[in-house]
């Protein structure tokens, strides 16, 4: 269940007394639990490339970062811990029949390259000075790649102790905010609807709303977020900025990217904000004749279903960066 309330009044939120129950009231002994997470919600590249991955060794890192991310608790109560006592990782294997497997080793034996297109995510963070105008220069950390979808949150003491609910952003009083990639303008007429004490933000909350539908490209019904109005200007005010209606051509260079926001009122001390780029982004399968291996897309590709792996020139790795505050995750091929 979601959080209820942006503050710690326990007794209000009742996603917390859902997790509460779980975790430590029902377990014996108390606050044991196991989780499962497909890579598909971490790693895009699992989530979009369907087909069988033939010959490659698969390694997952991942780096942990502390507890105060993944605890809220009482300010009487002590201070959580989370102990990893067990990772398991399951991967389905394909074993093809020797028909297929001769059809494979020809593909090998042929020196064939393989495409392979998918959106890459990477996330980004910095912390905002107390003002009420606020410019922010991104960078795509390789090319070439092509950025699809800007995503940008706030967040004000969150992070700091595990009073605090690190799952719920704010929205700092924004009354406007748009994307410069390169010499264009995201979106081309200003939000200039945008208060929030005065319940004006139908247009972000609808950009929000419909993020999953365009992503995905399904129908409506299918894709509700189930986030409400209230749910989006008290818990999960984010600020969807799609750039997919952009020139084909495709530059050899860095995409240049800023974030311009506009507040009613200078920034609050220790606020954080948060930004998710989704790129097209492609590797290649080269055959060498006797075993594949992976090389850097030499051209970014626009893909149908394609999210989060990001593979540099220089080591071949796939390198994730989370806003669940991991400091990084990554596959190697």
């Amino acid at each position: 269940m979601k959080d209820s309330h942006t503050t710690a009044h326990l007794q209000n939120n009742i996603g917390f007394a859902a997790r509460q129950g779980y975790v430590i009231q029902k377990p014996d002994p108390k606050g044991t639990f196991s989780f499962r997470i497909p890579l598909k919600h971490i790693f895009g590249f699992c989530d979009d490339y369907e087909k069988v991955v033939y010959g490659f060794k698969h390694q997952l890192t991942l780096v942990r970062k502390g507890d105060n991310d993944a605890i809220f608790r009482a300010a009487t109560a002590d201070a959580g811990k989370v102990v990893l006592t067990k990772l398991s990782w399951y991967v389905p294997h394909v074993l093809p029949n020797d028909r297929e497997k001769y059809e494979l080793y020809k593909i090998i034996e042929s020196k064939s390259s393989l495409s392979v297109g998918y959106r890459m995510i990477q996330c980004d963070s910095i912390p905002v000075p107390q003002t009420r105008n606020f410019t922010w220069r991104l960078s795509v950390k390789s090319a070439p790649e092509k950025p699809r979808w800007i995503i940008v949150a706030f967040q004000t003491d969150k992070s700091r102790d595990q009073e605090h609910i690190p799952s719920i952003f704010d929205h700092c009083n924004l009354t406007n905010m748009f994307v410069m990639l390169n010499s264009r303008r995201y979106p081309e007429i200003d939000y200039d609807d945008i208060n929030f004490t005065q319940q004006k933000f139908s247009r972000v909350y609808g950009d929000a709303a419909a993020f999953q539908t365009k992503f995905y490209n399904v129908e409506d019904l299918i894709s509700n977020p189930n986030i409400t109005p209230a749910d989006y200007k008290e818990l999960f005010p984010v600020f969807v900025f799609g750039v997919t209606k952009q020139s084909e051509k495709l530059k050899s260079s860095v995409p240049d990217i800023q974030i311009k926001a506009q507040f009613s009122e200078n920034v609050a001390v220790n606020t954080e904000a948060f930004a998710v780029v989704i790129s097209d982004k492609s590797l290649i399968f080269q055959s060498d004749g006797d075993k594949m291996r992976v090389e850097p897309g030499l051209v970014a590709v626009e893909c149908g279903r394609v999210s989060e792996l990001s593979a540099t020139d220089t080591d071949r790795k796939l390198i994730w960066k989370s806003l669940a505050k991991f400091r990084s995750a990554k596959v190697a091929l």
